[in-house]
């Protein structure tokens, strides 16, 4: 079904998908800093983060006389999609709040390990040596973090948790993403995570709707709902039209250089971490870098 009243570009449409994909993984580092100023715990953060993204996309449909529209099945199986993305901020957040920054984003770093397994299954293609060894690289990067006595193993596993899901929706979108507009995408997927997270929190006994939110949560939650979420998931399920999930997955990698680099500057001494830490971590981060060199050369010599 052909999606109509797409709204008009936005400065920043002139930049490359790998360009445009860097600054958004820019922009996501800011995401567990800003996770760590809000007080409340995980669950009722990610509901609020939801609540205003999708107020917040709403104005903006209306703005550019957008109407969402979609047929039902697409749109039932995209609001099942939103499930996974509500599960991993859930996961990825209480990783923060259960140990710091640092050790919850290398958790989340496996990233690229469960992308290089999981997209061949996904886009029927042979499983690559070169994309598993470089994601056996970041779990070796990160045993050798695991061995610090210092980091939380509990923010090590729900770190994990949060990078299994983030795979399969990168993944997911990358595939609806060459048939539907990214507002349509982004609005189901952020009511799926909303109904996700609602969900979990009256299992668990939370009840954000009826928490009491300090001024200062509320600045952050704004923040981090509208510059942190709207704007680059929706670029982001842009960018899986002419980008594969695996490098995406790899490129986000970049998150956890900039929250730790980040979570430093502005916490100091709470983040602070010893040689086996920076050690693992730098292993984990020139996997980034090493990929596309090392898929360029490997390109070149299958076609000659």
């Amino acid at each position: 079904m052909p999606q109509n009243n797409h709204p008009n570009g936005h400065p920043l449409d002139h930049l490359s998908p790998n360009l445009m994909l860097h600054v958004l993984v820019v922009i996501y580092g800011f995401t567990p800093i800003i996770g760590k100023l809000i007080s409340i715990a995980a669950l009722p953060l990610v509901w609020w983060r939801l609540v205003i993204s999708i107020f917040a996309l709403f104005l903006y449909f209306k703005f550019k006389k957008f109407r969402v529209e979609m047929d039902s099945k697409t749109a039932i199986v995209i609001t099942l999609t939103g499930l996974i993305v509500g599960l991993h901020w859930a996961t990825l957040y209480h990783a923060i709040k259960v140990s710091n920054v640092n050790t919850a984003m290398c958790g989340f770093a496996t990233m690229t390990f469960f992308t290089a397994l999981l997209e061949p299954l996904f886009f029927k293609r042979r499983i690559s040596i070169l994309e598993v060894l470089l994601g056996i690289s970041t779990l070796l990067g990160l045993l050798i973090i695991s061995y610090n006595d210092d980091v939380q193993l509990n923010g090590i596993y729900y770190g994990i948790i949060a990078a299994i899901t983030a795979a399969l929706f990168v993944i997911f979108n990358a595939k609806f993403a060459q048939k539907h507009h990214a507002y349509n995408i982004t609005f189901y997927e952020f009511i799926g995570a909303l109904l996700c997270v609602s969900i979990l929190s009256v299992l668990l006994g939370f009840e954000p709707w009826s928490m009491r939110i300090s001024p200062a949560d509320i600045f952050w939650l704004v923040v981090l709902s509208i510059v942190c979420t709207v704007f680059p998931f929706i670029e982001a399920t842009k960018i899986g039209k002419h980008v594969n999930p695996f490098t995406m997955g790899l490129v986000n990698n970049l998150e956890p250089v900039y929250g730790i680099f980040l979570a430093f500057i502005i916490f100091q001494k709470s983040e602070m971490m010893t040689i086996h830490f920076y050690i693992g971590a730098a292993i984990i981060i020139s996997g980034v870098f090493l990929y596309p060199v090392l898929r360029r050369k490997t390109i070149k010599q299958g076609q000659r």
